[in-house]
């Protein structure tokens, strides 16, 4: 079972991490002003990651991992 709770864990941060940022830059955001790409990219790989930790704690406080 540790290999699936592993294998879990890291496709949410692959997905979170690099390709949600680079699905936006290249899609919805690819028209907008750069500094408009940086803030949404490092907003939202910043949002993903600082969830992602926190959810892991929450898990190993709980005794889930």
């Amino acid at each position: 079972m540790v290999w699936l709770k592993s294998a879990g864990i890291f496709l949410y941060f692959a997905l979170a991490t690099m390709w949600l940022p680079s699905w936006l830059l290249t899609g919805p955001l690819r028209m907008s002003d750069p500094l408009i790409q940086d803030i949404g990219a490092v907003g939202t790989w910043g949002v993903a990651l600082l969830f992602g930790m926190w959810a892991l704690r929450n898990a190993q406080r709980r005794g889930l991992i």
